[in-house]
Protein backbone atom coordinates (compact mmCIF):
# COMPACT_ATOMS: atom_id res chain seq x y z
CA UNK A 1 0.00 0.00 0.00
CA UNK A 2 1.44 3.72 -1.14
CA UNK A 3 1.91 6.36 1.78
CA UNK A 4 -1.04 8.25 -0.03
CA UNK A 5 -3.41 5.51 0.24
CA UNK A 6 -2.09 4.85 3.85
CA UNK A 7 -3.07 8.56 4.37
CA UNK A 8 -6.84 8.87 2.41
CA UNK A 9 -7.27 5.71 4.60
CA UNK A 10 -6.72 7.39 7.96
CA UNK A 11 -8.40 10.42 7.20
CA UNK A 12 -11.67 8.56 5.87
CA UNK A 13 -11.37 6.00 9.27
CA UNK A 14 -11.22 9.43 11.41
CA UNK A 15 -13.86 10.73 9.21
CA UNK A 16 -15.93 8.30 10.05
CA UNK A 17 -15.49 8.52 13.74
CA UNK A 18 -16.15 12.10 13.82
CA UNK A 19 -19.53 11.07 12.16
CA UNK A 20 -20.04 8.41 14.93
CA UNK A 21 -19.48 10.87 17.84
CA UNK A 22 -21.55 13.04 16.35
CA UNK A 23 -24.81 10.76 15.73
CA UNK A 24 -23.88 9.98 19.45
CA UNK A 25 -24.12 13.26 20.69
CA UNK A 26 -27.25 13.68 18.87
CA UNK A 27 -28.53 10.58 20.37
CA UNK A 28 -27.66 11.28 24.06
CA UNK A 29 -29.21 14.71 23.86
CA UNK A 30 -32.83 13.39 22.41
CA UNK A 31 -32.25 10.33 25.23
CA UNK A 32 -31.43 12.99 27.77
CA UNK A 33 -34.41 15.29 27.01
CA UNK A 34 -37.10 12.87 26.91
CA UNK A 35 -36.09 11.40 30.39
CA UNK A 36 -35.05 8.17 28.77
CA UNK A 37 -31.41 8.58 29.92
CA UNK A 38 -31.45 7.74 33.50
CA UNK A 39 -29.02 9.40 36.08
CA UNK A 40 -25.65 6.95 35.63
CA UNK A 41 -22.12 7.86 36.27
CA UNK A 42 -21.12 7.23 32.03
CA UNK A 43 -23.19 9.57 29.96
CA UNK A 44 -24.74 12.90 30.05
CA UNK A 45 -24.09 16.45 32.28
CA UNK A 46 -22.45 14.47 35.43
CA UNK A 47 -21.84 17.15 38.44
CA UNK A 48 -22.44 17.00 41.96
CA UNK A 49 -25.36 19.37 40.98
CA UNK A 50 -26.87 16.87 38.10
CA UNK A 51 -26.53 13.90 39.76
CA UNK A 52 -28.31 15.01 43.05
CA UNK A 53 -31.62 13.94 42.36
CA UNK A 54 -34.13 12.58 39.06
CA UNK A 55 -35.63 16.18 38.87
CA UNK A 56 -32.27 17.40 38.31
CA UNK A 57 -30.45 15.06 36.10
CA UNK A 58 -33.73 15.69 34.06
CA UNK A 59 -33.86 19.24 33.89
CA UNK A 60 -30.13 19.91 32.95
CA UNK A 61 -30.29 17.43 30.56
CA UNK A 62 -33.67 19.10 28.74
CA UNK A 63 -31.90 22.67 28.81
CA UNK A 64 -28.85 21.81 27.00
CA UNK A 65 -30.48 19.84 24.67
CA UNK A 66 -30.24 22.36 21.85
CA UNK A 67 -26.23 23.01 22.35
CA UNK A 68 -25.76 19.10 22.62
CA UNK A 69 -27.70 18.84 19.53
CA UNK A 70 -25.64 21.36 17.72
CA UNK A 71 -22.07 19.83 18.87
CA UNK A 72 -23.26 16.82 17.61
CA UNK A 73 -24.31 18.48 14.19
CA UNK A 74 -20.59 20.04 13.64
CA UNK A 75 -19.64 16.09 14.92
CA UNK A 76 -21.30 14.93 11.31
CA UNK A 77 -20.25 17.75 9.50
CA UNK A 78 -16.60 18.06 9.96
CA UNK A 79 -16.79 13.92 10.21
CA UNK A 80 -17.98 14.44 5.95
CA UNK A 81 -15.47 17.10 5.90
CA UNK A 82 -12.26 14.82 6.55
CA UNK A 83 -14.44 11.29 4.61
CA UNK A 84 -13.93 14.33 1.61
CA UNK A 85 -10.02 14.50 2.57
CA UNK A 86 -9.83 10.80 2.23
CA UNK A 87 -11.49 10.73 -0.93
CA UNK A 88 -9.60 13.69 -2.41
CA UNK A 89 -6.65 11.54 -1.49
CA UNK A 90 -7.86 8.54 -3.43
CA UNK A 91 -8.15 10.71 -6.44
CA UNK A 92 -5.06 11.44 -6.10
CA UNK A 93 -5.38 15.21 -5.19
CA UNK A 94 -2.63 17.49 -4.35
CA UNK A 95 -1.04 15.90 -0.81
CA UNK A 96 -1.02 19.70 0.59
CA UNK A 97 -4.45 20.32 -0.29
CA UNK A 98 -5.93 16.90 1.06
CA UNK A 99 -4.09 17.56 4.79
CA UNK A 100 -5.37 21.35 4.83
CA UNK A 101 -9.26 19.71 4.23
CA UNK A 102 -8.45 17.36 6.90
CA UNK A 103 -6.65 19.44 9.35
CA UNK A 104 -9.44 22.21 9.18
CA UNK A 105 -12.25 19.43 9.29
CA UNK A 106 -11.25 17.84 12.15
CA UNK A 107 -9.25 20.85 14.64
CA UNK A 108 -12.50 22.52 13.49
CA UNK A 109 -15.11 19.71 14.53
CA UNK A 110 -12.98 19.44 17.57
CA UNK A 111 -13.24 23.09 18.68
CA UNK A 112 -16.58 22.99 17.61
CA UNK A 113 -18.28 20.08 19.94
CA UNK A 114 -16.18 20.61 22.44
CA UNK A 115 -17.73 24.17 22.61
CA UNK A 116 -20.96 23.08 22.16
CA UNK A 117 -20.98 20.81 24.57
CA UNK A 118 -19.44 22.90 27.50
CA UNK A 119 -21.89 25.71 26.68
CA UNK A 120 -24.55 23.02 26.99
CA UNK A 121 -22.95 21.74 30.27
CA UNK A 122 -23.10 24.81 31.36
CA UNK A 123 -26.35 25.89 30.64
CA UNK A 124 -27.50 22.09 32.21
CA UNK A 125 -25.40 22.76 35.39
CA UNK A 126 -27.67 26.30 35.63
CA UNK A 127 -31.13 24.26 35.42
CA UNK A 128 -29.94 21.60 37.44
CA UNK A 129 -29.00 24.27 40.31
CA UNK A 130 -32.65 25.71 39.63
CA UNK A 131 -34.31 22.64 40.67
CA UNK A 132 -34.76 22.94 45.17
CA UNK A 133 -32.51 19.76 46.39
CA UNK A 134 -35.66 18.06 48.40
CA UNK A 135 -36.76 17.02 45.10
CA UNK A 136 -34.09 14.10 45.28
CA UNK A 137 -36.21 10.78 44.08
CA UNK A 138 -33.22 8.45 44.93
Amino acid sequence: MSDEAGIGITFAGVGLLLVASGFLLFWLARRGASGALKRNQFAGIRTSATLASDAAWFAAHKASEKQTRIGGYGGIVGGLGALAAGAMSAARAPQEACIAVFLASTLGTSIWMLAWVLRGAAVGQKAALDIPRHTDSN
